[in-house]
């Protein structure tokens, strides 16, 4: 038996299984119910936005998220380090906009993105804190 934390999210499905067995299963875990954010009416999670990022070339794996609380919506500011090499070559907008409408087609949200230089999202020790409220 294998056991998940509680408000670990995943999907049930009832189809045979390919080695023949019949039981119940369940996906892989999709993310945590803790780490849902609720976003002009649709959830998403951290995970997918960083999916869209990476897909950007010319972006470094240092990102930020901003949740920002606008009663009565939730609105995100994504941001973004790109490469150094990138970074020196300019057109940081077309890079912002790329982003943006990775997002866009990864989760229909329009969310504000703001690239950054590298080096200026802060660091931390372990775990990256990757979603942050606005101040």
């Amino acid at each position: 038996m294998i056991r998940f934390r509680t408000r670990d999210l995943a999907i049930l499905t009832e189809e045979r299984c390919e080695c023949g067995r019949t039981l119940p299963r369940h996906s892989r875990i999709l993310g945590r119910a803790d780490d849902m954010i609720k976003v002009k009416g649709v959830i998403l999670f951290p995970r997918q936005i960083e999916e869209a990022v990476m897909r950007v070339e010319g972006t470094s794996e240092n990102y930020q998220i901003v949740k920002e609380q606008k009663l009565p919506l939730t609105t995100l500011r994504v941001l973004v380090e790109p490469t150094p090499e990138r970074f020196d070559a300019g057109r940081i907008d077309e890079l912002a906009e790329q982003i943006s409408q990775e997002i866009y087609a990864m989760l229909g949200v329009h969310v504000n993105v703001e690239v950054v230089p590298p080096g200026s999202i802060p660091r931390s020790e372990g775990k990256a804190k990757r979603v942050t409220e606005a101040e």
